[in-house]
């Protein structure tokens, strides 16, 4: 299909008329994309696209540190709370590891004990560093007042990354909060 475009030649008065007299091309119509463009729009979309996808990863990223922060929280509460009630007559505790908390029935850790309550850890999180006071890695809450000798933090990152942290801070009087 061919489209044809007027070329003003000259314009001149003829007999008191504007005389715009031109000549005619006759342009090829193009039908469809070029391969530059159909590459430039592939381009846009492949940047639109990892963009989309690396804030979709983050924000996951983040909502799996949330997420088990929460967890955490819960079970060193738990602890402190049946130590406070003398559940059985006995002083709570938490263990912590790189991928677990365990509840433990006080006065010691012991791994595979009936009383144990596991809580695993999403694969998309770790604990990064357990700094108690005393080097170890249990808390374990005293009767009556729910104060512990271990207070210090306990630092959870997402295994993508160590950018998304949060820590979880354990105080003398057996209070926990996550202060990020």
């Amino acid at each position: 299909m061919k489209h044809e475009v007027c070329i003003m030649k000259h314009k001149k008065k003829i007999n008191g008329t504007l005389d715009t007299s031109c000549f005619m091309l006759h342009v090829p119509f193009r039908q469809g994309f070029t391969l530059v463009e159909i590459i430039g729009v592939i381009a846009v979309l492949g940047i639109i696209t990892a963009l989309s996808v690396s804030s979709l990863i983050r924000f996951n990223s983040r909502e799996a540190v949330e997420q088990e922060v929460g967890k955490l929280l819960g079970i060193v509460s738990e602890a402190r709370t049946l130590t406070i009630s003398a559940k059985d007559g006995v002083a709570y505790g938490v263990h912590f590891e790189e991928h677990k908390a365990v509840l433990f029935q006080a006065p010691t850790y012991s791994e595979g004990a009936t009383t144990n309550r596991v809580q695993m850890l999403s694969d998309a999180v770790r604990l990064s560093a357990i700094s108690l006071t005393g080097g170890g890695a249990d808390v374990v809450f005293k009767k009556l007042t729910g104060g512990t000798d271990e207070d210090g933090t306990i630092t959870i990152v997402s295994t993508r990354d160590d950018v998304d942290a949060r820590d979880i801070v354990i105080t003398p009087t057996g209070a926990v909060y996550s202060n990020n």
